[in-house]
């Protein structure tokens, strides 16, 4: 239904955010009932982010008994550095023993120990990793304001630089609204609006065909319980294209939670053809990325490939689907960077570029400048990794919320870098002078 998948596509777009900007140490869900499981998956799906170089570990103990479920957490911290340092390990990449730290840290009691876990896993971490994110999800809170506490205590001690918290639970209440908090969380809802709930179920019954799927009613061996509606003298009520095509996204995506890969991907394939059949270049298109994404997941990458090219043919050229063409077109080339289709890779990342920046979706523009500037400074054009990566430093400058979803900071450093190590072009690095000063940044990025 649309407010489901409104509530959770808003926690994915929350959820990637975070990962991107970190100075939020605490991301607060809140969730019904309904939703937190769908909403746990969501958030745990993030350690798989291109941007997280964070484990990201769910502890999802009740706050109850006399240590309020703190040592019951500690011990989940433990079996899961035990699964993750044995697969590590196994695949011949170093991973740390959890060492408990001598000195005593800020916080004390149960949530203290479980604070000098969070410690110790953190240190136990490789090189390559960078930080540590803890799912705190408690099925059941008893007395919240000694909960409310120990969270802020945990979040603030100073031991724990480095480690950043996700809350999730059925209200925010005043929970982490603390004055020494300021600034460092971010709240997100992922709730079920009732009127939007109630209108779903109203357009979903009417979708339904009678006798359609309704149990043993609908079977051959015994006829309907009730006449149809054409015998009762009344109109089929017309099963809107939207309402078909998001039944099949909706069991699509229904096999994916359960693991049914190759079911849920034959679920996305019949959402595709009934766009296609609607004649809906808006739902055609929307579905074919979801489609793409499954695909890639089921690591069938040529067969996403195309779905991807196929979304941005569809989308372009239609008012208002400009940003799904960018998105397509921007994945569409780091797919063929990924089977060394450089050449072809670059076109589709300017492409992308061109078609983000045109309508305005900056921080797509930016990713695909990244990426081509990547791809340019692999195949050895320093001046060509050098302009891409200038242009998207100026949109970052233009629009700083933008630069901030797509990693401008990192850009910055990788040009800077490109600038000291090699000796580009007169004209490039006036190029570069022009478009990364701020004064004149606004006149040199309008489209």
């Amino acid at each position: 239904m649309r407010s489901v998948e409104a509530s959770l596509l808003a926690l994915s777009d929350q959820a990637s955010c975070f990962v991107r900007i970190r100075r939020h140490r605490v991301q607060h869900v809140r969730v019904t009932a309904e939703l937190r499981e769908a909403a746990l998956s969501i958030l745990l799906a993030m350690e798989h982010h291109g941007e997280n170089r964070a484990p990201w570990l769910l502890v999802p103990d009740a706050t109850s008994g006399p240590d309020r479920g703190w040592l019951a957490r500690v011990e989940r911290l433990r079996a899961d550095h035990a699964t993750r340092r044995a697969a590590f390990l196994d695949a011949g990449h170093p991973f740390g023993a959890l060492a408990l730290p001598d000195a005593p840290g800020a916080l004390e009691g149960p949530v203290g120990a479980f604070g000098a876990m969070v410690r110790a896993y953190r240190h136990a971490l490789p090189d390559f990793l960078d930080g540590l994110v803890v799912v705190l999800a408690p099925t059941r809170v008893e007395r919240s304001e000694a909960w409310r506490a120990e969270l802020v205590a945990l979040v603030t001690a100073s031991e724990l630089e480095g480690v950043r918290f996700v809350l999730v639970c059925e209200d925010h209440g005043d929970l982490l609204d603390a004055p020494e908090l300021a600034g460092l969380v971010r709240f997100v809802d992922c709730t079920l609006d009732p009127s939007a709930v109630r209108d779903d179920t109203v357009t979903l019954l009417a979708s339904f065909e009678p006798g359609h799927g309704l149990g043993v009613a609908a079977t051959r061996d015994h006829p309907p319980l009730r006449p149809t509606e054409e015998k009762l003298g009344r109109p089929r009520p017309a099963r809107s294209a939207e309402a078909s095509v998001t039944e099949a996204v909706l069991m699509a995506a229904a096999r994916a939670e359960q693991g049914e890969r190759a079911r849920a991907i034959e679920w996305q394939i019949a959402a595709c053809r009934r766009a296609d059949a609607a004649e809906r270049p808006d739902l055609a298109a929307r579905a074919r990325l979801l489609l793409a994404g499954m695909l890639q997941a089921a690591e069938r990458t040529r067969a996403a490939l195309g779905q991807y090219a196929r979304a941005a043919e569809i989308a372009e050229g239609v008012p208002g689907l400009e940003p799904v063409a960018a998105s397509a077109r921007l994945a569409y080339g780091v797919g063929l960077w990924s089977l060394g289709r450089s050449d072809e890779a670059l076109a589709e990342l300017a492409r992308a570029a061109r078609l983000a920046e045109g309508a305005a979706q900056f921080a797509i523009a930016i990713a695909a400048l990244r990426h081509a500037g990547q791809l340019a400074h692999e195949q050895a054009t320093p001046d060509a990794a050098a302009r891409a990566w200038a242009r998207a430093v100026a949109l970052a400058i233009a629009e700083p919320d933008a630069g901030a979803l797509a990693g401008a900071d990192d850009i910055r450093r990788q040009l800077a870098a490109l600038v000291r190590e090699h000796a580009l072009e007169e004209a490039t690095l006036r190029e570069i002078l022009a478009l990364t000063t701020p004064t004149t940044t606004e006149t040199q990025v309008q489209p």
